[in-house]
């Protein structure tokens, strides 16, 4: 009783969301060399933190995966993978994979998270880019549930977005929606995971 007590501690805690984070990279990622980071050292460190939060571990995994300086290998916490899946979230977009946020000083609706394999990231829809126009429609100060209805729609049906991208001429891109399924680490917590 006393051994499965502390395995059943030690899976919801954070240091464990911290180590399937961790191999996950270790088994998946493209780069043997880790982007010449030590991985295993990596790991050593990540394992040696307490962790008091879950959001303690997200930002240790999440600094971690900076250094593979990888645009498609990011960690995304419980809250924004529901986000990113569940069409009912406000800014959720399920129909071309991208997740937006409003920029508060200038309005601008931006993107902030893109889904691997969806079709935006296949039209070249990158992180930071500002949407200026969906179908047409100038979304200048546009609310952000707003935008998620006009982007949104049944898969195989086209929607055409006017992005500004800082260094380059605003320019057109026609996505075709699709439906989105989102690779995650399998891990069930508590407090607040989803």
């Amino acid at each position: 009783m006393g051994c499965q007590s502390v395995r059943a501690e030690l899976q919801d805690s954070p240091k464990q969301v911290v180590d399937e984070a961790w191999q996950l990279v270790e088994n998946e990622y493209v780069d043997g060399t880790f982007n010449h980071t030590d991985w295993q050292a990596t790991r050593q460190s990540l394992l040696n933190q307490n962790y008091t939060s879950q959001e303690q571990a997200y930002t240790a995994i999440k600094d971690a995966l900076k250094k593979l300086e990888d645009p498609y290998t990011r960690f995304i916490d419980p809250k924004q993978y529901q986000a990113l899946t569940e069409q009912s979230i406000v800014g959720q977009l399920s129909g071309i994979g991208i997740q937006l946020k409003q920029n508060p000083k200038t309005q601008d609706l931006v993107v902030e998270e893109t889904v691997a394999n969806a079709p935006a990231i296949k039209a070249g829809i990158k992180a930071g880019d500002r949407i200026l126009a969906i179908d047409g429609k100038s979304a200048q100060g546009m609310k952000v549930e707003d935008a998620s209805k006009l982007i949104r729609g049944k898969a195989g049906t086209p929607v055409m977005l006017r992005i500004a991208r800082q260094g380059q001429s605003n320019f057109d891109v026609k996505i075709t929606r699709a439906n989105i399924e989102v690779p995650k680490v399998s891990y069930k917590g508590t407090g607040n995971d989803a």
